[in-house]
């Protein structure tokens, strides 16, 4: 399976759980934030590109960046859509 077919299907399934839980706008600009951030650093774009970095390592990487406001409070909508 191709990765844009994976990410077709992960981008349709937070469609649809954003669409459901009616929490849109939340989703929407917390992947803004992400954008930016990533889009900033290409060293975050080339960790995240890195499919041996388990996800662990990647969520510390984030938090070294400074990206934890949102990414760790309970009602975080990307975080917990697929709760």
């Amino acid at each position: 399976m191709s990765g844009i077919t994976i990410a077709n299907r992960y981008a349709k399934a937070l469609a649809d759980v954003m669409t459901e839980r009616k929490e849109s706008n939340e989703v929407f600009a917390e992947l803004s934030r992400f954008s930016s951030l990533i889009a900033g650093h290409s060293e975050l774009r080339e960790v995240f590109a890195n499919p041996v970095l388990a996800l662990d390592r990647k969520s510390g990487v984030l938090k070294g960046a400074g990206y934890e406001a949102e990414a760790a409070s309970d009602d975080n909508q990307l975080s917990s859509a697929f709760a």
